[in-house]
C-alpha cells in the first residue's frame, strides 16, 4: 500500500451509542470541523490543476445513520448562519433507502437511485436539503427516481470540481469514488475490514506537492479496526506503509522498526538554527549543499505538520525566519552556486529539490499581501522605511513566483510617482509587451489577441493558430521553430510577471503610435 494518510483520533469517543447520537456531541464536532476545516483542507495553499489555479481541497463527512446525517446537516447550517466569522462553506447531503446496508466483510453497498422506501421524515428532510442545493447551484433536482439519480451525478461532479466543501453521507461515495481535490474524510461511524479501507481510500489520490497525503479525522476510536484491516489486507508492513507517524513522532522524532532514529521536526529545525544561523550567509559549495539537504527535510516535515491542529504555536521559526531560509534556498537551488553565480551541477541535489521547490510555491507569500505593503509604503504610512523595505524584499526573495516580479516592484518603489502598484503595472505592461513585439519582430495586433488568451487560460500554448498568427512569414522551417520557441519563452516570462498583477484587456491596447518601430505594423 503506497498511499499515506494522516489518521487522527479526535476526543469524543465514548462507549454509549446514546452519547454518540447526542445533540451536544454533534454540536461540538461541527464546531471542531468548522474551526479546523481550513487547516485540514489547506485552504491557504494554491496549486495548478488542469490549467486552472485551485485553492485548498474539500472533504466528506461519513456518519452512522440517516438520523445522524440529518442532525449534522442541520447543525452545520445553524452554526454557519449564526457565526459571521465562520466561512460560508458549501454543505451538501445525500442518502438513500439503502443507507443501512453493510455486508459482513464491512463493504458498503448502496444504490444511489432508490429513495422511495425512505420513511416520511427522512424523505421530507432530504427534499429540503436538495432544495437548499438547488438554490445554491441553480439546479432543479428532487427525490423522484430519475431526478435523484441526476442529483447523485451532479453531486459527484461538483465534489470533483471542488464546488462542495463538505459532503455529508451515510454510505454513499465511500467506495469507488475518486476526486483529486478530496483530501479529508471526517468519520463518525463504525467501519471495519475492507469497508474501512475502501472508505479511507477516498482521500488517497495523491495529487501533487500540496496533497502529498490524505487526512482521516475519526470521532470514534477506530484504531483496533484500522490495525486489523491493514494487517489483513496490507501484509506485514501494511500499517507502517499506509499510516503516517502521529504528531508527537513527526514533531519529536521516533525509532522505526529497524531500530533507526528518525529525526522529528524539532530536531531538524534546531540543527538548521545551529548549523546555519538565520542571519549568517552560507558560503562554499559544500555548505550550500548541506543546507539544501537539511532544508529539504524541514520543508517535507512542515508540509505534514501543517495539517495538524497540535502544530499551532510550535513552529519554532517565525515567519520572517522562514522567509529568510526560503530566500537562501531559492538562491542555491536546484544546485549550489559558484563564486560567479554559476550553477554547480550535482545530480543528487537536483533530484532532491524538485519536490521542495513546489512545496515552496504552495506556501509562498501572497501577492495581494505584498501589494498592500508596497502601497502603504508609497502612501507614506510607514515610519521606519528602511527596515520596512528590507522586510518586503526578503518576503519577495522567499517566494518563487514573486521573485520574478521583483524588478517591477523595485522599480515602482524607487522611481514611480504613482502611488498605486496596479496602475503602475498597467502602464509597464504596455511598454514591456511592445518591447517584446519590437525586439522579436512579430505582428502587434495578433500578439495582443494571443497574450490575452494566455492570461485568460493561464498558460502559453506551443501549438495551434494562436502562436502561428503571431509569427511573420516567410521563415524557413528551422528558423521558424527557433523563432516560435523564443516567442513562447518571452511571453511566458511576461505572463509570470504580470498575470496576477494586471487586467486581461490586451486587445484594447492596440495602437500603432505606441510602437518604437513603425515597420512592425507592416
Amino acid at each position: 500500500m503506497g498511499k499515506r494518510k494522516n489518521v487522527e483520533n479526535a476526543s469524543w469517543e465514548t462507549e454509549s451509542e446514546k452519547c454518540f447520537n447526542s445533540d451536544s456531541r454533534v454540536t461540538e464536532i461541527v464546531k471542531y470541523v468548522l474551526s479546523n476545516f481550513d487547516k485540514k483542507t489547506k485552504r491557504n495553499k494554491t496549486y495548478q490543476l488542469i490549467e486552472r489555479r485551485k485553492k485548498g481541497f474539500n472533504s466528506i463527512l461519513a456518519v452512522a445513520s440517516i438520523e445522524m446525517a440529518k442532525k449534522y446537516y442541520s447543525e452545520f447550517k445553524n452554526q454557519i448562519s449564526e457565526n459571521s466569522e465562520v466561512e460560508k462553506l458549501k454543505i451538501a447531503l445525500i442518502y438513500s433507502s439503502q443507507s443501512k446496508t453493510i455486508s459482513n466483510s464491512g463493504i458498503i453497498d448502496e444504490n444511489p437511485e432508490d429513495t422511495q422506501e425512505l420513511d416520511e421524515s427522512s424523505l421530507i428532510f432530504l427534499k429540503k436539503a436538495i432544495k437548499d442545493y438547488n438554490q445554491m447551484h441553480s439546479t432543479s433536482f428532487d427525490t423522484s427516481s430519475d431526478r435523484f439519480q441526476n442529483y447523485y451525478k451532479d453531486v459527484s461532479k461538483r465534489v470533483k470540481n471542488q464546488e462542495i466543501d463538505i459532503l455529508i453521507v451515510v454510505n454513499m461515495f465511500l467506495t469507488g469514488f475518486d476526486a483529486p481535490t478530496l483530501n479529508t474524510l471526517w468519520v463518525d461511524k463504525k467501519l471495519r475490514l475492507h469497508g474501512l479501507l475502501q472508505a479511507f481510500s477516498r482521500t488517497n489520490r495523491i495529487l501533487n506537492n500540496v496533497k502529498s497525503f490524505g487526512n482521516i479525522v475519526c470521532f470514534r476510536n477506530l484504531e483496533t479496526e484500522v490495525n486489523k484491516s491493514l494487517e489483513l489486507y496490507g501484509g506485514e508492513d501494511g500499517i507502517t506503509s499506509a499510516i503516517l507517524p502521529n504528531f508527537d513522532e513527526q514533531y519529536y522524532g521516533y525509532t522505526n522498526s529497524s531500530g533507526d532514529k528518525i529525526d522529528g521536526y524539532k530536531d531538524i529545525i534546531n540543527k538548521l538554527l545551529l548549523d546555519f544561523p538565520v542571519d549568517v550567509d552560507i558560503k562554499g559549495e559544500d555548505r550550500q549543499t548541506e543546507f539544501i539537504k537539511l532544508f529539504n527535510k524541514a520543508l517535507r516535515k512542515k508540509n505534514i505538520l501543517d495539517s495538524c491542529t497540535e502544530f499551532q504555536g510550535k513552529e519554532i521559526l517565525s515567519e520572517r525566519d522562514w522567509q529568510n531560509y526560503r530566500s537562501k534556498y531559492l538562491r542555491f537551488a536546484p544546485g549550489p552556486r559558484g563564486p560567479n553565480g554559476d550553477e554547480v551541477s550535482t545530480s543528487e541535489n537536483n533530484s532532491n529539490t524538485a519536490f521542495e521547490i513546489e512545496l515552496l510555491k504552495s506556501v509562498e507569500v501572497n501577492y495581494d499581501y505584498i501589494k498592500r505593503l508596497v502601497n502603504s509604503y508609497k502612501n507614506g504610512d510607514i515610519i521606519d522605511k528602511d527596515d520596512f523595505l528590507k522586510n518586503i524584499y526578503l518576503a519577495i526573495d522567499s517566494s518563487p513566483s514573486l521573485s520574478v516580479k521583483k524588478p517591477l516592484i523595485v522599480d515602482f518603489i524607487r522611481t514611480s510617482g504613482d502611488h498605486n502598484l496596479q496602475n503602475f503595472a498597467e502602464k509597464k505592461k504596455i511598454k514591456k509587451l511592445n518591447e517584446i513585439i519590437s525586439e522579436l519582430d512579430i505582428f502587434p495586433e495578433q500578439t495582443y489577441y494571443f497574450v490575452e488568451s494566455v492570461f485568460e487560460n493561464g498558460y502559453v500554448p506551443t501549438h495551434g493558430q494562436g502562436i502561428t498568427k503571431v509569427l511573420k512569414n516567410p521563415l524557413f522551417s528551422g528558423d521558424r521553430e527557433k523563432k516560435k520557441s523564443k516567442v513562447v519563452e518571452e511571453i511566458d516570462k511576461f505572463h509570470d510577471i504580470y498575470h496576477d498583477v494586471v487586467k486581461n484587456n490586451f486587445r484594447d491596447l492596440y495602437n500603432p503610435k505606441d510602437f518604437m518601430n513603425p515597420s512592425n505594423l507592416s
